[in-house]
């Protein structure tokens, strides 16, 4: 299991990343236990405003690790990362959007057939809470013999100040 702490600050984007117990990946401590219930969150409208499997831009098609970014839109310097972070996903200008978008690659791969799929986007009263389960073809699945860097881009409807990213197998 991955997790990741994103807060959104005037100045950038911070992150946090905790991984459990995998090889060559730092292991911290646990996150603190929730305020709220599973009954009681408020699940979140949101958008899968792109996703594929290669980026356009040649060094982020290379880009070997996992990446989990936010972006605010009411901060003009997150508005203006993410422009530049989706023309380099897609190759294409980034559409006008209000809230918060989150953008998760998958990390280098050897084929095709890999990706993300949006569990539970949910508010838990102090930060949003996003569950990604990463995709992967099965054995003798037919995939594409290419290096691919999947990735996946969500607008979520709102200014999130902390959003929890979790993704699970």
């Amino acid at each position: 299991m991955m997790r990741a702490m994103i807060g959104g600050l005037c100045a950038g984007v911070v992150l946090t990343v905790l991984s459990g117990g995998c090889a060559g990946e730092p292991t911290l401590s646990k996150p603190k236990e929730q305020t709220m219930s599973r009954d009681a969150e408020k699940k979140i409208a949101y958008r899968i405003v792109a996703q594929g499997q290669t980026p356009a831009d040649y060094d982020l098609y290379m880009h070997g690790k996992r990446e989990i970014s936010l972006y605010r839109s009411d901060n003009a310097q997150e508005r203006a990362a993410y422009r530049k972070r989706y023309r380099q996903l897609t190759g294409k200008e980034a559409p006008e959007f209000e809230g918060t978008a989150l953008v998760a690659l998958y990390g280098r791969q050897s084929s095709g057939g890999y990706g993300f799929a949006v569990e539970r986007i949910a508010d838990r009263g102090d930060h949003v809470e996003a569950l990604l389960r990463p995709v992967a073809p099965k054995p003798g699945d037919l995939v594409t013999q290419a290096l691919t860097n999947p990735y996946i881009v969500i607008a979520l409807p709102g200014y999130f100040g902390k959003v929890e990213v979790s993704t699970v197998r």
